[in-house]
Protein backbone atom coordinates (compact mmCIF):
# COMPACT_ATOMS: atom_id res chain seq x y z
CA UNK A 1 0.00 0.00 0.00
CA UNK A 2 2.76 2.18 0.61
CA UNK A 3 4.70 1.62 -2.56
CA UNK A 4 0.68 2.63 -4.43
CA UNK A 5 0.15 5.66 -2.10
CA UNK A 6 4.25 6.49 -3.38
CA UNK A 7 3.42 5.48 -7.09
CA UNK A 8 0.23 8.09 -6.81
CA UNK A 9 1.66 10.76 -4.89
CA UNK A 10 4.94 10.69 -8.12
CA UNK A 11 1.97 10.88 -10.64
CA UNK A 12 0.74 14.04 -8.81
CA UNK A 13 3.86 16.05 -8.76
CA UNK A 14 4.46 15.14 -12.19
CA UNK A 15 7.67 13.34 -11.52
CA UNK A 16 10.26 11.74 -13.78
CA UNK A 17 8.60 8.90 -15.79
CA UNK A 18 11.42 6.36 -14.70
CA UNK A 19 10.94 7.50 -11.08
CA UNK A 20 7.17 6.99 -11.42
CA UNK A 21 7.71 3.87 -13.31
CA UNK A 22 9.90 2.19 -10.53
CA UNK A 23 7.58 3.13 -7.62
CA UNK A 24 4.39 1.35 -10.16
CA UNK A 25 6.77 -1.74 -10.90
CA UNK A 26 8.17 -2.27 -7.49
CA UNK A 27 4.08 -2.61 -6.92
CA UNK A 28 3.03 -4.75 -9.71
CA UNK A 29 5.72 -6.91 -8.55
CA UNK A 30 4.87 -7.56 -5.38
CA UNK A 31 0.98 -7.65 -6.16
CA UNK A 32 1.98 -10.50 -8.39
CA UNK A 33 3.85 -12.38 -5.88
CA UNK A 34 1.21 -12.54 -3.39
CA UNK A 35 -1.38 -12.55 -6.09
CA UNK A 36 -3.43 -9.71 -5.29
CA UNK A 37 -5.97 -8.83 -8.95
CA UNK A 38 -6.60 -5.87 -7.00
CA UNK A 39 -3.04 -4.17 -6.69
CA UNK A 40 -1.51 -5.36 -9.99
CA UNK A 41 -4.65 -3.74 -11.35
CA UNK A 42 -3.64 -0.19 -9.92
CA UNK A 43 -0.22 -0.74 -10.68
CA UNK A 44 -0.98 -0.84 -14.30
CA UNK A 45 -2.81 2.15 -14.48
CA UNK A 46 -0.41 3.69 -12.42
CA UNK A 47 2.01 2.43 -15.21
CA UNK A 48 -0.36 3.47 -18.11
CA UNK A 49 -1.14 7.26 -16.68
CA UNK A 50 2.67 7.78 -15.89
CA UNK A 51 3.16 7.54 -20.18
CA UNK A 52 0.04 8.72 -20.79
CA UNK A 53 1.14 12.19 -18.75
CA UNK A 54 4.48 12.01 -20.21
CA UNK A 55 2.95 11.95 -23.59
CA UNK A 56 4.03 8.33 -24.33
CA UNK A 57 0.91 6.97 -26.10
CA UNK A 58 2.73 4.15 -27.91
CA UNK A 59 3.90 3.15 -24.36
CA UNK A 60 1.18 3.54 -22.48
CA UNK A 61 -1.01 0.99 -25.48
CA UNK A 62 -0.06 -2.26 -24.04
CA UNK A 63 -0.36 -1.56 -20.86
CA UNK A 64 -4.76 -0.74 -22.01
CA UNK A 65 -4.78 -4.69 -22.28
CA UNK A 66 -3.43 -5.96 -19.47
CA UNK A 67 -6.04 -3.44 -17.47
CA UNK A 68 -8.68 -4.84 -19.27
CA UNK A 69 -7.94 -7.98 -18.49
CA UNK A 70 -7.90 -7.64 -14.81
CA UNK A 71 -10.72 -5.83 -14.95
CA UNK A 72 -12.49 -8.33 -16.43
CA UNK A 73 -11.60 -11.33 -14.07
CA UNK A 74 -11.90 -9.02 -11.06
CA UNK A 75 -15.71 -8.74 -12.60
CA UNK A 76 -16.75 -5.76 -10.48
CA UNK A 77 -18.77 -2.92 -12.35
CA UNK A 78 -16.66 0.07 -11.55
CA UNK A 79 -13.33 -1.56 -12.38
CA UNK A 80 -15.16 -2.31 -15.89
CA UNK A 81 -16.32 1.28 -16.17
CA UNK A 82 -12.55 2.29 -15.57
CA UNK A 83 -11.37 -0.08 -17.89
CA UNK A 84 -13.57 1.79 -20.53
CA UNK A 85 -12.20 5.08 -19.33
CA UNK A 86 -8.60 3.59 -20.22
CA UNK A 87 -9.51 2.38 -23.56
CA UNK A 88 -11.87 5.95 -24.51
CA UNK A 89 -8.91 7.90 -23.69
CA UNK A 90 -5.89 5.62 -25.25
CA UNK A 91 -7.83 5.36 -28.32
CA UNK A 92 -8.69 9.04 -28.49
CA UNK A 93 -4.83 9.73 -28.27
CA UNK A 94 -4.34 7.53 -31.11
CA UNK A 95 -6.61 8.95 -33.13
CA UNK A 96 -9.18 6.04 -33.25
CA UNK A 97 -11.91 8.67 -32.22
CA UNK A 98 -15.23 6.64 -32.97
CA UNK A 99 -13.94 3.88 -30.13
CA UNK A 100 -12.77 6.55 -28.08
CA UNK A 101 -16.17 8.00 -27.94
CA UNK A 102 -17.85 4.29 -27.66
CA UNK A 103 -15.97 3.42 -24.51
CA UNK A 104 -16.04 6.73 -23.18
CA UNK A 105 -20.24 6.67 -23.90
CA UNK A 106 -20.10 3.36 -21.83
CA UNK A 107 -18.27 4.52 -19.05
CA UNK A 108 -20.46 8.02 -18.78
CA UNK A 109 -23.67 5.73 -18.93
CA UNK A 110 -23.09 3.89 -15.25
CA UNK A 111 -24.88 5.79 -12.45
CA UNK A 112 -23.02 5.17 -9.40
CA UNK A 113 -23.85 5.93 -6.38
CA UNK A 114 -21.83 8.46 -4.02
CA UNK A 115 -20.11 6.23 -2.36
CA UNK A 116 -18.64 4.33 -5.42
CA UNK A 117 -17.35 7.62 -6.73
CA UNK A 118 -15.15 8.36 -3.64
CA UNK A 119 -13.59 4.90 -4.08
CA UNK A 120 -12.93 5.19 -7.57
CA UNK A 121 -9.86 8.01 -6.34
CA UNK A 122 -7.94 4.78 -5.21
CA UNK A 123 -6.76 4.59 -8.91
Amino acid sequence: RLLSALGTTLLSKNADRDEIDHAWRAVLELAERMGSDEFQLRAVYGLWLGRLYKGDVRAAAPLVDRFVTLADKLGDAMHLSVADRVVGNTEFFRGNFGEARRRLEAMMAHAWPAETVVATTHY
